[in-house]
Formats: C-alpha cells, sequence, structure tokens
C-alpha cells in the first residue's frame, strides 16, 4: 500500500516515479525492491494539518523489471518543512546475486514522470571474491573466484582452468551450424539466412483488434452500432448544381484487390474496374491502366443550402433508426448488417517464422497450503555450512531446492525486527550487546563473524539483516518462511506477544501472509499469531506437551527434539498437527523419523539432508569452506581444519590408551556412493604426528552415516583401513559389535613430519570379490586385499588414532 495516497489530503501534488531494471547482460531482474524513505521524520500540510510518515514506501520490482507508484513533490508549496528529499534504496537480485545502490532524490511538483533508473542505473553484480554462483552445469557448491580474475578457479574442490565445453552445457557444436537440428549462423547482414529457416506452414494467428475495439481501447463508451453512426459527420449545406458534364465511359467496380499482380488476364471487359490500395484500375480493352484514386480535389464551397430539418437516430438490435426531432415515429434507416461491406479473399498463409527467445518466468509463489510433504526445513539458513541466519546460508538453502527456511526475529530497540538467534552478540559477533538494545540504521557496523561460528579463514564477516531486508532479498523466491519469535531471558509475555504482532505487521506489509510460519518456544507469542491469523507452531524441549491440547488452541505446527520418546513422537504423529522434528543432520536419523511420520526434519545442512541428490565425486576442501555432510563423530566430535587444500584431523589427545585418542568424521557430500558393492575410492593421506608406529590415519566404509567409531564397534558396521606410521596396512570389519582383522601387509613407512609430510597415494576398491587396498606411491605397489564381500558400505569417512594426519584429493568413482 502507498501510505502517501491513502493519507494525504488530495489538495497535494503528486508526481509519479518509475523505474525499469534491465542489467548489464541485458536480462531482467530476477526479484528486488525499490525503497523511498523521506528524509524528514513527519510532513505538514499546510491547510489540513500534520501528516505523520511512519514507514518507507518499499516498492516491489514486477517480473517486468518495472516499478511505479505516485508521492508528493518534494517542493510543493503547501507542504512544510522545504528543503526535503528522498533517500532512494535499491536492491536487485538476478537470480544469483543481490547487490544494491541508493541516492537522494528530488521529485518536482511540477515536473514527473520521474525515471529512477536515470537518476543512478544499476551497478554490476558484487566483485570477486564474493561467491555469487551457486551452480554450475546443474552441480552446486562453493565455487571460488580469485580477487581480481572474472574465471572460476575451482568448483567443488577442482582447480586450474575449469573449461565448460559444448558437451559440459549442453551445447550443440559449432561445426553443426546449419545441419538438422543445429545451430543457425548469421549472415552477412546479422540476420540468419532464409535457407537455415523451418520450412514449416505455421497456424493462422489470432485475428487483431476491429475498429470497433480499438475505438473502446482509446476510450469509446457506445455500443458498436452507436460507433457506426457516429462514423457519419453531419451533411454540410448543399451548393449550387453545376453545369451538365459530357458523357463519360462506364464502370464497373468488382472488387478490390492486394496488389496489381493479381489482376485478371482475360476475359475482361471495357470498364472493368478494381479498387486498389486506392487507386482505380480499369480494363480498356487492350490492358489494366491506374486511372488515379477516387477521391479529387477538393471543390469550392457552395453558397448554402435551405436549414434541413432536424432528425435524430438510433440503434436498436437489427436497426439504424430515425425520426424527426421529438417527434414518432421512428423509421427504420438501415440494417445493422448492411454496414459492413463483403469480406475480401483471404491471402495466402506465411511461412512460420523461428521460435523467439523464451519470456520471463512468471512468479511461482510457494504457499503453506501448497506445500507436499515430507520436506526438509533449512535450520538458521543452512548453519552447518554457512554461518547461521545469513543470506549466505540462505543462498545455500535455495540453491538446494530448500521449500521452508527458519530463522530467529528478536525486537530490536527501533521496533525493527533483527535477525539473531541469541538474545546477545556475543556467540556469533564477538561483542556484548543486546539485541533489545540495537537500531537497524546501527547493524551495518555489527557483521555476523564467521570464524567465532568455527568456520575457516575463507570465509569473510557476513552482512546482518532485518526481517524486512531478508523479504527485500527474497521476496519472490520460492520459500515457505518459518519465522521462530525470540525474546531474552526473563522477558515479560508482553514482549513475546509485542514481538509476534511485529512480525505479523511485517509480513503483512510484503504480502506473504500465505507463505508465513510463526513458532516460538513461547506459547503466548504462539497464541498471538494464531489471533493475528497466521498458522503458528509450538517448539519444546521435553516432548511431554499434549498435542491435543495445542489442537485445541489452534496450532497447526508442533517442533520436537529428534530424541524426544518414541511415545511422545507418536502421540503428535497422532494428532492433527504437523510434526517437525530438530535438529536433524544425519540420513540415518531423517529416514527413521520420516519413517515414523514425521511430516519435515528441521537441518543444519539442507544440501546433505535433501531427499534427492546426486553426491560429490571428490572431497571439496579444496575450497577452504565446510562441504555439505561433513558429518563430526558423534562420540569425540572434531571438526578438523581446512588446511593447504586438505583436511588435517587430529586425536583430542595424542596418547596410547586414553578414551579420546580416535575420532573421525563421514565425508558425506560423497556418501552414499552410487554402489556399495563396486566402489573405488582414491585419495592422498600424509601423517603429521603420532605417539608411536603403530598409529594409523584410516578410511573407511560404512553402512549408514551414524558415525564410525573404532572404539564401539556397536555404533555402525563397516568396513576400516589403517594406514600405520610404520608402514603396516591393515584392513578391519566391525560387525555385530565386534572388530575382526581381515587382511594385512607390510610397506615402506612414511615420513611423519608436520613441515614436510610424505603423501601416501592410497586407493580402496570393493568389487564382486572383496575389498583390494593400494598404496601407489611406492614400488612396487604395494596391495594387501580381503575376500569378505558381507557389508553393502555405501558411507565414506576418514578417521585418526593417536595421530595427526591431512587428507587431501579424495575422489570417489
Amino acid at each position: 500500500m502507498n501510505p502517501f495516497t491513502s493519507a494525504l489530503p488530495p489538495s497535494l501534488d503528486l508526481v509519479e516515479v518509475r523505474g525499469r531494471w534491465v542489467l548489464n547482460d541485458g536480462y531482467l531482474v530476477q526479484w528486488g525492491t525499490v525503497t523511498l524513505t523521506p528524509s524528514v521524520p513527519r510532513l505538514v500540510a499546510v491547510q489540513d494539518g500534520t501528516v505523520v510518515l511512519s514507514a518507507p514506501l518499499v516498492l516491489r520490482i514486477r517480473p517486468d523489471g518495472t516499478v511505479s507508484t505516485k508521492v508528493p513533490a518534494t517542493d510543493d508549496p503547501d507542504i512544510i518543512p522545504v528543503g526535503w528529499h528522498y533517500q532512494v534504496s535499491v536492491q536487485l537480485n538476478n537470480g544469483s546475486c543481490t547487490w544494491g545502490y541508493g541516492f537522494d532524490l528530488q521529485v518536482p511538483h511540477d515536473g514527473g514522470p520521474v525515471d529512477l533508473t536515470e537518476v543512478t542505473p544499476p551497478g554490476p553484480p558484487p566483485d570477486p571474491p564474493v561467491l555469487c554462483v551457486l551452480s554450475v552445469n546443474g552441480m552446486t557448491g562453493h565455487v571460488t573466484i580469485p580477487v581480481g580474475e572474472g574465471a572460476v578457479s575451482s568448483v567443488n574442490g577442482q582447480t586450474g582452468d575449469v573449461v565448460l565445453d559444448a558437451d559440459a552445457v549442453g551445447a550443440v557444436p559449432v561445426e553443426a551450424v546449419g545441419e538438422p537440428d543445429g545451430v543457425a549462423g548469421l549472415g552477412p547482414d546479422g540476420k540468419v539466412p532464409f535457407e537455415q529457416l523451418p520450412d514449416i506452414i505455421g497456424e493462422p494467428g489470432p485475428p487483431g483488434l476491429s475498429a470497433y475495439q480499438v475505438a473502446v481501447v482509446e476510450g469509446y463508451e457506445g455500443t458498436e452500432a452507436e460507433w457506426l453512426v457516429s462514423l457519419v459527420g453531419p451533411r454540410g449545406p448543399e451548393g449550387p448544381q453545376g453545369e451538365q458534364g459530357e458523357a463519360g465511359t462506364g464502370v464497373r467496380i468488382l472488387g478490390s484487390l492486394p496488389d496489381p499482380d493479381e489482376l485478371p488476364g482475360t476475359d475482361n471487359e471495357v470498364g472493368d474496374t478494381y479498387l486498389i490500395d486506392g487507386d482505380l484500375w480499369v480494363w480498356d480493352g487492350s490492358g489494366w491502366g491506374n486511372v488515379g484514386t477516387i477521391q479529387g480535389p477538393q471543390g469550392e464551397q457552395g453558397d448554402p443550402g435551405t436549414d434541413g430539418v432536424p432528425v435524430e437516430l438510433r440503434t436498436t438490435g437489427t436497426h439504424v433508426q430515425w425520426r424527426y426531432l421529438d417527434q414518432d415515429p421512428w423509421m427504420d434507416l438501415v440494417e445493422l448488417d448492411t454496414i459492413t461491406g463483403p469480406r475480401g479473399p483471404e491471402g495466402p498463409q506465411g511461412l512460420q517464422g523461428p521460435e523467439g527467445p523464451q519470456g520471463e518466468p512468471g512468479l511461482e509463489r510457494v504457499t503453506v497450503a501448497g506445500l507436499t510433504w515430507p520436506q526438509i526445513i533449512g535450520h538458521r539458513g543452512a548453519q552447518g555450512v554457512a554461518p547461521e541466519n545469513t543470506a549466505a546460508g540462505f543462498d545455500v538453502a535455495l540453491a538446494a531446492g530448500t521449500q521452508i527456511l527458519e530463522l530467529d526475529v528478536h525486537l530490536a530497540g527501533d521496533g525493527s525486527l533483527i535477525i539473531n538467534h541469541d538474545a546477545t552478540l556475543s556467540r556469533t559477533h564477538g561483542e556484548n550487546i543486546q539485541v533489545r538494545d540495537l537500531f537497524a540504521a546501527a547493524i551495518p557496523i555489527h557483521p555476523v563473524q564467521p570464524s567465532l561460528l568455527g568456520f575457516p579463514p575463507g570465509w569473510e564477516p557476513q552482512p546482518m539483516l532485518t526481517l524486512d531486508a531478508v523479504f527485500a532479498r527474497y521476496w519472490s523466491a520460492p520459500v515457505v518462511w518459518l519465522i521462530e519469535v525470540k525474546a531474552y531471558s526473563g522477558a515479560p509475555v508482553t514482549v513475546w506477544e509485542e514481538t509476534t504482532r511485529a512480525v505479523a505487521q511485517v509480513v503483512r506489509r510484503w504480502g506473504l501472509e500465505q507463505a508465513t510460519v510463526i513458532q516460538s518456544f513461547n506459547r503466548d507469542a504462539g497464541l498471538v499469531a494464531i489471533a493475528e491469523g497466521f498458522p503458528a507452531g509450538y517448539i519444546e524441549t521435553a516432548g511431554n506437551t499434549d498435542p491435543a491440547e495445542l489442537v485445541g488452541e489452534g496450532f497447526s505446527f508442533y517442533g520436537m527434539r529428534h530424541d524426544a520418546p518414541e511415545a511422545n513422537l507418536a502421540a503428535a504423529v497422532d494428532s492433527e498437527l504437523r510434526v517437525l522434528v530438530y535438529t536433524v543432520n544425519r540420513h540415518v536419523d531423517r529416514d527413521r523419523l520420516l519413517a515414523a511420520g514425521a511430516d519435515a526434519v528441521v537441518t543444519d545442512d539442507p544440501t546433505y539432508m535433501r531427499l534427492a541428490r546426486t553426491p560429490s565425486t571428490r572431497d571439496g576442501y579444496k575450497a577452504g569452506t565446510w562441504p555439505p555432510g561433513h558429518l563430526e563423530s558423534p562420540v569425540v566430535p572434531v571438526r578438523g581444519e581446512l588446511e593447504e587444500g586438505g583436511l588435517v584431523l587430529a586425536s583430542p589427545v595424542i596418547a596410547p590408551g586414553d578414551p579420546e585418542n580416535y575420532t573421525a568424521l563421514t565425508v558425506g557430500h560423497v556418501s552414499p556412493v552410487a554402489d556399495p558393492r563396486n566402489v573405488t575410492i582414491n585419495a592422498q593421506v600424509a601423517l603429521l604426528e603420532t605417539d608411536t608406529a603403530s598409529r594409523s590415519a584410516q578410511i573407511h566404509l560404512a553402512v549408514s552415516d551414524v558415525g564410525y567409531d573404532d572404539n564401539n564397534h556397536d555404533r555402525v558396521d563397516a568396513y576400516n583401513v589403517h594406514f600405520r606410521a610404520n608402514g603396516t596396512i591393515d584392513i578391519y570389519k566391525a560387525q555385530d559389535g565386534a572388530g575382526t582383522l581381515l587382511a594385512s601387509g607390510e610397506g615402506p613407512a612414511p615420513v611423519v613430519d608436520p613441515q614436510e609430510p610424505t603423501a601416501m597415494q592410497v586407493q580402496v576398491t570393493v568389487d564382486g570379490t572383496g575389498l583390494t587396498v593400494r598404496r601407489t606411491d611406492v614400488s612396487p605397489v604395494v596391495e594387501v586385499s580381503a575376500d569378505d564381500t558381507s557389508l553393502a558400505a555405501g558411507y565414506v569417512g576418514v578417521g585418526v588414532r593417536s595421530a595427526r594426519a591431512r587428507f587431501w584429493d579424495l575422489t570417489v568413482e
């Protein structure tokens, strides 16, 4: 809604402002907003009193790239104060990147329309190293663009010059120009040669507007019959009769033709005449001659005649009628059907031209009512692989096809809604500041610090967001928003209720009521959301709430912990509530919960957890950011460090016999493999530190991603290969709670050195005969085989015991 046109007195000048954004590459903006904020807190109309401008005017960019509205002029003499202006903020998105710019705008009262795109044209997308590419050839992941260069240098860990040839992008090779099913080359005139156009007769197009329809478009409001009558103007005064001229040759107008080439060549009589493009063509006995146009030059006006009798006209369903003015009866003048002349012959059908480019897709809004279940919900965006509650995390989740995004909101000191999970900035920003004390204008100087959240140095600080900023960036995104209402510890009920009402107001301002669910750990907040007309959810930690009570109060969604008692989960599933289980980051838990009837799981890693995905074929460590599915051991949760293009994994305590001397993780983004009984894993492994020569780096293949631990073989069945510091290679199998040595072999001991480690080039192959391990960096190649084929182990992982090791260039075939 435009607050100006609804609140300002009608006596004030309203001037049109408009704009249309086309990016540098010629494509329209995917989505975006234009916000106009008056530079003064209020405007006073001289004659009508004070008008308070309580909110900026936010214009959503339409699918055709345009915006338009009317706003008060900044120099209107009927408005005080004088000397104010609009602060314009433009946010644009080209489908993968969002950027913006701003400027001050004067709107003169005697001007308009004002073109916003002429004031400041849109800038290009952000310069590298901002990660703009979300998908390359259909593969999502981490794409690195070096500073100052335009080429992608790393795609999902693949480095070097990444070349996308014709096959990679599904294009037709250049050699196929002009061939069937090939591409059309341009001729010297810059157009496609006629020979390369398809030889197809197209279907006739839709009929154009009739003359009457055109008149209606231009503002005519009467019936078609009235319009036809209106075409005849009043008769002018009759002039004196002229002298009779000489007898001329009679003609017979036989019809009209589109072109002289259509004139008949034989069987014509003298005087036969056709009308062609306003000229008369007459047959003189030997050929056709153009005798000129029908209408001659206008003659001199004659003397005025006597006044005519005043008459009036009207139309009925079948006739145009007339009568003497104000006198009966009405008499038929002409039938309506006779006004229109006969239809001319239909011309030949033309060839169908080449198909034009596909138009911009329309907006496909995802709604709560239109969701299909089960769903994978992005927790704080995608906090497992990108900083929480930031645009980086939301971008990752959307690129993974996530249809529901969860985020957290707090009410700030200025009444705005700030996206943050905690009530303070200590954990996420390193600042001892209460969110309730912040103002939206100050958040640019308080970015989220990825390093505090465990992310590697490749991550730059991420902008903090308001709920308005989120909706401005993703207004057209195909997603439902699961907004969790937060408050500080000990906050009274009124704070929870006020925050919920503020969320409802912002959602309505953006028109996203059908794409929003409001939830909270506070039940009162949920009741306010229900009263505001929103689907609401209640979240709890203990899992002991009676679902029937929630249904009776009007709740639609119920959030439960993944480790809640099975009986509680069953009761919630049996209710009429949508059951959302949090936080779930492993396939084994996802599959168990969905099988038990849960409607959705809330995950930190929507890329790895999505229901339909194609695993990668290599590790992503060279990208310098955590890859999806990087699953730490639930027993000894050590994430490791990304270093020199690889993963460095270390036991928390490098000492024999210590309970924490083993740790492992699942390389989930390469798991599960397509065929667990036919797979080859290649990797480089280097031991950096050990306590004894028998300690090892390990590669394992497990039957699930529950998390492998060679201290406890009850956790999961798996094959586990040890590469020891003394050169020994051992193959173990963990099954039915016991560990069994299947095979062992000896090789040269690698150099254990943290500064200059020796890389072991290793290969683990599973086929129909068993499992074979090779070390190919030595000569002769060391090979160890085991003929066991009992496990279908498709989840790849790495681990260390009383050691520190680096893993890199891990590939799966």
